[in-house]
C-alpha cells in the first residue's frame, strides 16, 4: 500500500511539474513555435503510410534539422517572453494617452453640453416665438403712442392758429410745461398702468370674465398664439382646448392650483377622454413657458399652481380686448 502511494505521489509530482512547465510562458512559447516549424513531420507521423519504425526513420532523415527543431523555436520563445510584454505596455500607454487627450479636447470644445429632448426643444422654440411676438406688440404700442403724441401736437397747433386768427390772447406757457401737458394728455389716452390695489381687484374681474363665452374664446386664441398652434388645424385643437381648460381650472380654484389627473374635454363638439399622461404633457408645456409652477406631491398626485406670469397673461387678454372694444 505504501509502495503504491509512493508511486502515485511520484507520478503526481511529475504531472504537476509538467503542468508548471507548460504554463510557463517560455515553455509554452517554445512548444507552439516548435509545432509551427515541424508541423509537416507531425502530420506525416500521424497520417503517413508505413509502419511506425519506417515513419520514425523517415522523420530522422528528413525532419531532423537542428535549426527548425531547436534554434528557431528557442528564438521565437525568447522574443515572445521579452518583446510581447513590452509591446503590450506600449500599446496600453498609447491607448491611455489617446483616451485622455480625447477627453481633454471634448471638455475644451463642448463645455457644459447637455442634450435636450424634442419636447424641450419645441418648448424653447415656442418661447422664442412668443418673446418675438411680445416684442413686436410692444413696438406697435410705442408707434401708437407716438402717433397719439403727434396727433395731440397737431391739435394744439391748430387750436393755437385758430386763437391767433380770432384775436384771442394765448397764455404764455413755457415750452417745457406745454410739452409736459402734451405727455400728460397722451398718457391719458393710452392704457393706464395698474396699481397693486387695482391689480388685485382686476384679478377678480379676470376670473369672472373667463366664465363668459367671449372670455373663453379669446383665451383659446391667446393660448394658440402662445403655443404657436393654429385653431384651424384639427391636430392642434385638442392641445389648445386642454391647455385652456387647465388654465381655467387653476384660475377658478380657491388656491389657484390644478391637479394632474385625466378628465374629459369638448373638442369641436365631441367629448374626448384624456389620460393622465396627456394632461401631464400639457401641464409641462404651461410650466415651461412660466404660466404654472409644479408643487410637491399631495395625496399621490402632482399639483400645479398659477404663477404671476400666468396671471399677467390672463389679465392682458382681458385688458387688450377691452381696449379693442373701446377703439372699434
Amino acid at each position: 500500500m505504501d509502495f503504491l502511494s509512493s508511486v502515485k505521489g511520484l507520478f503526481d509530482s511529475i504531472i504537476d511539474g509538467a503542468k508548471e512547465r507548460i504554463v510557463n510562458p517560455f515553455t509554452s512559447g517554445f512548444l507552439v513555435a516548435w509545432i509551427f516549424f515541424n508541423w509537416k513531420g507531425i502530420y506525416f507521423f500521424m497520417t503517413g503510410d508505413g509502419t511506425t519504425i519506417q515513419k520514425i526513420t523517415h522523420i530522422e532523415s528528413v525532419y531532423s534539422d537542428i535549426n527548425t527543431n531547436f534554434y528557431y523555436p528557442l528564438l521565437v520563445s525568447f522574443l515572445y517572453v521579452t518583446l510581447f510584454p513590452l509591446v503590450k505596455e506600449i500599446a496600453i500607454s498609447l491607448w491611455t494617452i489617446a483616451e485622455n487627450l480625447g477627453k481633454s479636447l471634448s471638455r475644451w470644445s463642448v463645455p457644459n453640453l447637455a442634450p435636450i429632448s424634442k419636447a424641450e426643444k419645441a418648448a424653447l422654440i415656442n418661447l422664442m416665438n412668443t418673446k418675438e411676438k411680445e416684442f413686436k406688440e410692444k413696438l406697435r404700442e410705442k408707434d401708437e403712442q407716438i402717433e397719439a403724441l403727434q396727433s395731440l401736437v397737431r391739435s394744439e397747433e391748430s387750436e393755437k392758429d385758430n386763437d391767433l386768427t380770432n384775436g384771442t390772447d394765448i397764455p404764455a406757457v413755457p415750452p417745457s410745461e406745454l410739452f409736459k401737458d402734451i405727455i400728460k394728455s397722451a398718457s391719458k389716452s393710452a392704457t393706464p398702468k395698474e396699481s397693486k390695489q387695482d391689480r388685485m381687484e382686476y384679478n377678480e374681474s379676470v376670473r369672472r370674465y373667463f366664465t363668459t363665452a367671449d372670455g373663453q374664446h379669446y383665451l383659446r386664441n391667446s393660448v394658440a398664439d402662445k403655443l404657436n398652434l393654429s385653431r384651424e388645424n384639427p391636430n392642434h385643437a385638442k392641445d389648445i382646448e386642454l391647455s385652456s381648460v387647465l388654465l381655467e381650472r387653476a384660475m377658478r380654484s380657491e388656491d389657484e392650483t390644478v391637479k394632474e389627473v385625466g378628465f374629459d374635454i369638448n373638442v369641436n363638439g365631441k367629448n374626448k377622454g384624456l389620460v393622465t399622461s396627456a394632461v401631464n404633457a400639457a401641464l409641462d408645456k404651461l410650466r415651461i413657458i412660466g404660466y404654472l409652477e409644479k408643487l410637491d406631491k399631495k395625496d399621490g398626485f402632482n399639483y400645479y399652481k398659477l404663477t404671476d406670469e400666468g396671471k399677467r397673461f390672463l389679465t392682458d387678454i382681458l385688458q387688450n380686448n377691452k381696449v379693442k372694444a373701446v377703439w372699434s
